[in-house]
């Protein structure tokens, strides 16, 4: 088994940008964290931002399941840093002879030029009548997948994420630095911690 964790708050704001640009999202970025930190530890279904960021209790249920070996933890810190290391202890790990593999850095920030036209590709995906299962029933679920990831693609624009006040850092900091910590010293990782001095102020 092979896990990638991340800076948790990074994740948390990445998770939430993807989900804003395909229409999954309506809130802004603010009203999003605030509604799971008031919830928090009574989180329901719909909780996205926090949960998977629970790292240490998240990966007990499968050191209680699989032998340690059989877990491998590492950081995307640790892939971007240093990636050909990273992709040799892998190998290593799953039993594969050394080689070199081109790792191209592609996931780059953006957001869609025209949201009329993103909540049509997604009423597109959501649609089950009698014509979408025609189209299931003469191409394969690959095929439909590149169609849709296309159409999303052409409506893409570069756009930066937005960023997460201090104040909302520092509450997740508070979240999370047990279950940071715990990770840390279990699966021998390292997580960036830029995120911990800047929330540590709660400015």
């Amino acid at each position: 088994l092979l896990v990638m964790v991340r800076d948790p708050v990074e994740r948390a704001r990445s998770h939430y940008w993807f989900r804003r640009r395909y229409g999954k999202e309506d809130r802004e970025l603010q009203e999003a964290f605030w509604s799971e930190i008031d919830r928090y530890p009574d989180m329901g279904d719909e909780d996205y931002l926090i949960p998977p960021a629970l790292y240490a209790t998240n990966l007990e249920r499968y050191v209680n399941t699989f032998e340690e070996e059989q877990i491998h933890v590492l950081s995307l810190c640790q892939l971007s840093s240093s990636p050909r290391l990273t992709l040799r202890e892998v190998q290593h790990f799953v039993g594969l002879e050394p080689r070199p593999l081109d790792l191209p850095h592609e996931n780059q920030s953006s957001a869609p030029r025209s949201y009329i036209y993103r909540d049509l590709v997604q009423k597109l995906v959501e649609y089950q009548g009698l014509t979408k299962k025609v189209i299931k029933f003469v191409t394969t679920r690959s095929l439909r997948r590149r169609v849709m990831d296309f159409m999303h693609k052409v409506n893409m624009e570069k756009k930066p994420k937005p960023d997460i006040p201090n104040t909302i850092k520092y509450e997740l900091y508070n979240i999370l630095k047990s279950e940071v910590k715990i990770t840390e010293k279990v699966f021998g990782v390292g997580l960036k911690s830029e995120w911990k001095n800047d929330a540590s102020h709660g400015s």
